[in-house]
This record gives structure tokens, C-alpha cells and sequence, in this order.
């Protein structure tokens, strides 16, 4: 059983470690995550944010996200739109950020948790190239009658670039994540900088039966946090945070038909650390193995307006919490985990418009409302594609 806390207050970039699942050129993370966790091992749009190197292969798209029902903070939009044959330009409004500033910190009025992100994609002779600038602020006043101001901020700048082709796909990041507190003289910041590389290789044509894919993501940050009271012999307090994520995996789209499709993902070993070390006091470290993640994915077109969608994940997992204070010996502590999760969507086409749904299984058993009385929502969340041809059009208006 675990004995520890966990004090590392979310150091991390946590870009990778939950997949953004998909599949094909009018995915979203709805699709994909009916899908129990492939995403990585298929092509999709939803992708676009760790392999900005296929942001070209994804043109002429609306994409709007609806993540949790009737909360419009958690919602998001994006559009794509050439701007001539061999270019396209693209924003994304209210993307989801992981970064989050501890609460020890004392920065407890801003947040990093929204960023907007511009994209550009161009092809070039051997590979297509993404770049994306993502960016975020907040800020909080507090001016109190006759008592000194306080002021805090938050800022995150993030620039990535990839190259893909059909034989690869590779992104690379780097963002610089900030913030400050001033009350007088006192002085809070907290900050750092995080990287990302993200890789994947795709052997085996498009149109073999199958297509392996094998993977690998490594992420690593290192930020810190300092309190300065800012009076006469006071201590300034610090604490360094560090935070580690590899992992490989090897994926087998299994081309059943032209309808058809399923996605096997095995990720033999995990590993991930988060650190928090006070400066001349304790450290606290906990890392998570993963021993093995094993996921699948099957997507059948049913008819021409009608998708179905079942997905399952099982994560196996070892987590240990060690505790290291600056006197005396060190403690640990080590627990295992068996995650299971299984999931069902459909994707449904009206016109131009695809909805990706994420269908609440439990509606199958109990039935609708007139049936079972039940209250409980149809779908846990949705997505809504609006995918349209500008060249189609114009030839439209010419005849």
C-alpha cells in the first residue's frame, strides 16, 4: 500500500501519457477515444499537437471539441485553411494545457490550463513540415482599500515542429512555463522549461494488410519554485521539481476490409518520475512503471452515414513512492495496479458534418428514458467535424 502523500503537485507536461486515440483523415479526440487508446498507432487530425508534421494532411476541417457536457470552458475549436497549393494555416481557441502551478507555490489565482495555437504546414519535395506556436496568459489584481496591491501572473509559450511522410512522423517541442505573485515586498515565481519528442514509423504500405508501427515519447521538465518574503532577515524558500516520461510501443493496423478496421497497441515498458526536492530538506520521488499497456481499437464503417466504434485498454502498473529526508533514512513504499477501461462510440455524417459521440454503455442495458425512466446521458462527450472543399465548389459553380 502506499505510506506517502504525493507532494509532486503535477510538475509536468503531461503531453503524451493520456493518447490522443484517432484514425483517420476526419478524426477527433472523441473517435479516438472510443477507440481505448490507439491513437498513436493510426493517422488522424487530433494528432496534429505532438506531430506537427501531419498538420498539412489534414485540410479544409472545422473541428470542434465538447468534452464535458454543458461547460463551455472545457470546449475548444480549431479550423484548417490552405492558403495556396503547397500551404495551410490553422488556430486553435481554448486548447487543453497540462501544466499546473503547484499550490505550495502561493500562485493560487492564476492558472495555466487553456492556450491558444497557430499552425502552419507546408509541403516540401521529400516530407511535409508543421510548425505550431501555442501560447497562454491570466492574471489577477487584488486592490484592497488603503493596503498594498497584489498582483499575480501566469504565462506559457510552447514552439514545436515536425516532418512526416508516409514512412514517418517526428515532433519536437519546447515550451517555458511562468508565474509571479507581488504583494509589497513580498515575491513568489515559480517556472522552468519542458521538451518533448514524439516518434513514430510506419512499415508496411497503406494498402497491405497490415502496418506496423512502432513508437517512442520522451518528455522531460525541470522547473522550480521560490518565496522571498522580502523582509529583514528572512529565508527565501525553494523547491526544485523534475519530471521524466519514456515510453515505446509497437502498433499493428490490422486492414480487415475496406470498411473495416482494427488496432492493436503494446507498450512492453513505461516509465515516468516526478520529484519534488526542498532546498536542505526532503525529497520526495515517485516513479510509475508500466509492465505492459496493452490496447485495442476496431472502427466499422456500418453504413454510408453510420460509424461504430469499441475500444478496451489494460495497464499494468508499479508505482513507487520514496521519501528521502535530510536526516535519516530514506522510505519507500511500492503498490501495483491493474487499470481496465472499455469504451463504444459511434460517428454519424449528416452532410458536410460528422458527430463523433462517446456512448454511455449503460443506455444498452436500462434502455431510453420511455422505457427505463433512466436520467443519465446519452454520451459522456462530443466532437463535431465540418469538412469542406473550396476546389470542389468553384468547379460546382463553373458547370
Amino acid at each position: 500500500m502506499r505510506i506517502f502523500r504525493n507532494s509532486v503537485t503535477s510538475v509536468a507536461l503531461v503531453l503524451t501519457t493520456v493518447f490522443i486515440f484517432q484514425s483517420d483523415a476526419l478524426a477527433t479526440e472523441t473517435r479516438v477515444g472510443s477507440m481505448g487508446g490507439v491513437g498513436f498507432y493510426i493517422r488522424d487530425n487530433s494528432n496534429v499537437f505532438v506531430f506537427p508534421g501531419t498538420f498539412y494532411s489534414y485540410s479544409n476541417q472545422v473541428i470542434g471539441e465538447l468534452r464535458i457536457k454543458e461547460n463551455q470552458s472545457f470546449y475548444s475549436i480549431g479550423a484548417h485553411l490552405p492558403v495556396s497549393n503547397t500551404a495551410q494555416i490553422g488556430i486553435y481557441l481554448n486548447s487543453p494545457l497540462s501544466w499546473e502551478i503547484p499550490f505550495e507555490s502561493g500562485i493560487n489565482n492564476v492558472e495555466l490550463n487553456r492556450t491558444t495555437d497557430l499552425f502552419f504546414g507546408t509541403q516540401l519535395s521529400n516530407f511535409d513540415l508543421g510548425v505550431a506556436l501555442k501560447f497562454a496568459m491570466d492574471t489577477y489584481e487584488d486592490k484592497p482599500l488603503n493596503q498594498p496591491e497584489e498582483t499575480q501572473s501566469a504565462h506559457y509559450f510552447e514552439l514545436a515542429a515536425g516532418i512526416s511522410n508516409e514512412m514517418m512522423d517526428l515532433g519536437l517541442l519546447f515550451g517555458l512555463p511562468s508565474a509571479s505573485y507581488d504583494l509589497d515586498q513580498e515575491k513568489r515565481t515559480w517556472g522552468g522549461f519542458g521538451v518533448g519528442f514524439n516518434g513514430r514509423f510506419w512499415l508496411g504500405k497503406k494498402n497491405f494488410i497490415f502496418q506496423f508501427v512502432p513508437l517512442i515519447v520522451a518528455n522531460y521538465a525541470s522547473l522550480s519554485s521560490e518565496i522571498d518574503p522580502g523582509t529583514p532577515g528572512s529565508t527565501k524558500s525553494e523547491i526544485d521539481y523534475g519530471y521524466l516520461e519514456v515510453a515505446g510501443g509497437l502498433g499493428i493496423n490490422y486492414q480487415i476490409n475496406e470498411d473495416n478496421l482494427i488496432v492493436i497497441g503494446l507498450e512492453p515498458v513505461g516509465y515516468n518520475s516526478e520529484s519534488r526536492k526542498v532546498k536542505d530538506g526532503d525529497e520526495f520521488t515517485e516513479t510509475t512503471l508500466i509492465l505492459p499497456g496493452i490496447y485495442m481499437g476496431v472502427e466499422s464503417q456500418i453504413s454510408s452515414w453510420l460509424i461504430g466504434r469499441l475500444g478496451a485498454a489494460q495497464v499494468y502498473k508499479k508505482i513507487t513512492q520514496k521519501l528521502t529526508p535530510q536526516a535519516g533514512d530514506a522510505i519507500e513504499a511500492t503498490s501495483y495496479e491493474k487499470d481496465f477501461k472499455m469504451t463504444f462510440g459511434l460517428g454519424i455524417m449528416f452532410g458536410q458534418f460528422l458527430l463523433d459521440a462517446r456512448i454511455n454503455e449503460g443506455l444498452l442495458f436500462s434502455g431510453p428514458n420511455f422505457i427505463s425512466g433512466t436520467t443519465d446521458d446519452m454520451a459522456y462527450r462530443l466532437s463535431i467535424t465540418y469538412s469542406f472543399d473550396k476546389k470542389e465548389e468553384k468547379k460546382g459553380e463553373e458547370k
